[in-house]
């Protein structure tokens, strides 16, 4: 698929002066520079990356696809991956080329008539709603469902469904699965189904708004994120994991917990040991993370077995366009880092990871990252000054960029720590401190140092992934050489 529309973005602007907001409505004066013409073609790509997958983001597609169908309309609708607005699932872009390429984009696709909207976008036509017996929304909410029990997220699948619908047996076996058999109720289940307890064992602040969660289990049934034997090779992947907060009740569903999805900053051989660390960051009023921080040490929480993030070397998730990478460009904002250390261990799968991996699937490529960091929030700096000194086929990073960004405090404390940062990557001559935010300039000097094809990994909060999604357009040769992935 080739992909490459106009970047909204002049070269040399900031990207976080670009707030992200919903551009699926058109102004009157607005209007004629998005009526296409008759012979205009368009192509719909309906993200499907985890959010919006949750959010029924499958359903989404496929009522796309029947809506463009019942006004007669030559539109392709296809899957993409993640568009970075995951705070707005499920998601949709419209490509319409009529001499240029035109990019518009589709937030909160929660009904038939926002899909409407986007097939009148794509296509010129207002489908008639009422023309047709639509039986599409049941189907949402059941896609919506069976990716949630995938990935063992039972309060997100049980949302929605009433009492009666428990005469179901599938429905019943998906209440048993959360652990209520009998009946939800506030207290905490003996057993759920994917799920083993952990001990928290240390808690170590690392910054003003972070800190690594450091948890111990003896249970075999925690699974691995590589398993093999019994013939078996295993496969090599990044990998995430999903913790239960206990707050009671709640929105996202009628359990008592919700569900959070952490990507540990340790290895997998880690978790096969029986350790596990997760790098948090603390939002004062994050349902979730509140809960968290007033756990005791000692005390226990549930955690998923390991699920799958990307395939590696691809970098990609399913549904990816995969290819061998002849590098790897990692564009990485607050906890977003916590992608760094998963994919640098599989240079070397033996030492790191512990399994045997084939020379042609390990990360023996150039990887640079490019690091943006609050001054009040540096993340993993020691480490990244660690991985630019390493050498070798197997060498962690060939090049570092570490982007200081102020803090809420002001310029004393983004100095204090921007000199911090200098002083500690002082040594690597492959690695440098700026103070600056990621921009035009900036991403096309990291691109263009890159061999290709090149993989470009975007991980931060929907912001960032957004902006730097739609600036990287007018860089890589295909829309699918980027893989998005949430904080």
């Amino acid at each position: 698929m080739r992909f490459t529309p106009q970047s909204p973005f002049p070269a040399d602007a900031t990207i976080a002066e670009y707030p992200i907001y919903d551009r699926s409505g058109v102004d009157d004066d607005d209007a004629a520079l998005y009526a296409p013409p008759p012979t205009m073609s368009a192509e719909v790509f309906v993200c499907h990356a985890g959010t919006c997958r949750a959010r029924g983001a499958e359903a989404v597609l496929v009522e796309i696809e029947e809506l463009a169908e019942a006004v007669g309309a030559d539109c392709k609708v296809r899957e993409s991956g993640c568009l970075g607005l995951c705070s707005q699932a499920p998601n949709a872009v419209v490509r319409t080329k009529t001499g240029r390429t035109k990019v518009t984009e589709h937030t909160r696709l929660t009904s038939l008539e926002a899909s409407a909207k986007v097939v009148e976008r794509a296509t010129g036509v207002a489908p008639d709603l009422g023309a047709k017996n639509w039986r599409l929304e049941g189907l949402r909410a059941e896609r919506a469902r069976q990716h949630a029990k995938s990935v063992y997220h039972w309060n997100a699948a049980l949302r929605g469904l009433k009492a009666p619908a428990f005469s179901n047996p599938e429905l019943r076996q998906l209440r048993a699965d959360a652990g209520y058999p009998d009946g939800i109720t506030d207290a905490a289940p003996s057993a759920i189904a994917g799920y083993t307890r952990w001990t928290l064992e240390e808690v170590n602040a690392v910054s003003r708004h972070s800190a690594l969660f450091s948890f111990r289990s003896k249970d075999l049934k925690r699974g691995t994120p590589h398993p093999r034997g019994r013939g078996r090779q295993p496969v090599p992947i990044t990998w995430h994991t999903t913790l239960l907060a206990f707050v009671g009740a709640n929105g996202e569903g009628p359990l008592p917990w919700v569900e959070r999805d952490y990507t540990p900053v340790s290895t997998a051989r880690d978790w096969e040991r029986g350790t596990v660390d997760l790098l948090v960051k603390v939002y004062a009023d994050g349902l979730a993370t509140s809960w968290l921080k007033a756990v005791p040490v000692g005390a226990e929480v549930w955690l998923s077995k390991p699920v799958k993030t990307l395939d590696v070397p691809a970098l990609v998730a399913d549904g990816g366009r995969a290819f061998r990478p002849a590098s790897v460009l990692l564009l990485l904002a607050g906890t977003g880092c916590v992608a760094l250390p998963q994919i640098l261990a599989h240079r070397d799968p033996m030492t790191k990871l512990s399994i045997s991996t084939p020379k042609r699937d390990q990360l023996k490529v150039p990887v640079d990252v490019v690091l943006s960091c609050r001054a009040d929030d540096p993340l993993l700096v020691e480490d990244v000054a660690a991985w630019c000194a390493e050498e070798g086929d197997a060498a962690g990073l060939r090049n570092a960029t570490v982007l200081v960004t102020p803090a809420g405090g002001g310029p004393p404390q983004f100095d204090a720590a921007a000199k911090a940062a200098d002083a500690v990557l002082a040594a690597s001559p492959n690695a440098a401190v700026v103070r600056a935010r990621l921009d035009g300039a900036l991403l096309r000097e990291a691109y263009a140092r890159m061999p290709r094809p090149c993989r470009v990994v975007v991980s931060g909060p929907d912001g960032f992934n957004a902006a730097c999604r739609s600036a990287l357009l007018d860089l890589v040769d295909d829309a699918d050489d980027v893989t998005i992935l949430a904080a």
